[in-house]
């Protein structure tokens, strides 16, 4: 299961891109753009009509050292909590999708075939 992500006209690379199934909520399916905005499932995606997300976190003031391992996200999961802590450096933490395609309450949905299709293409 592939397929492309434009954001404004543009591809935009490094958004996660998630699949839920409403029937089968534990198993849901992700995928991360290129710089040509495809993307491809990791695991494909269940049949049927998904409900579709996606994600990209700036995290401004932070060094994002591929090597470490790291991604912006998980830099900001690691933050929480840490509010009181004055030796933490703080980060501007924002989501760049918006909101009403950001969350897996999104209204945005596709149709997964049996067998998947390469033919997936969202245009926010």
């Amino acid at each position: 299961m592939s397929g492309t992500l434009l954001i404004d006209g543009k591809p935009v690379s490094d958004v996660e891109v998630h699949f839920l199934n409403p029937e089968f909520p534990n198993h849901g399916s992700f995928g991360v753009t290129d710089e040509d905005g495809n993307f491809r499932l990791v695991q494909g995606a269940v049949p049927g009509q998904n409900t579709v997300f996606f994600s990209k976190i700036n995290a401004a003031g932070m060094d994002m050292d591929p090597e470490s391992g790291m991604d912006a996200g998980q830099f900001a999961a690691m933050s929480t909590g840490n509010e009181q802590n004055p030796n933490v450096k703080k980060m501007e933490i924002s989501q760049l999708i918006p909101p009403e395609y950001s969350s897996s309450n999104s209204k945005l949905t596709f149709s997964v075939p049996d067998g998947g299709t390469s033919a997936a293409k969202f245009e926010l």
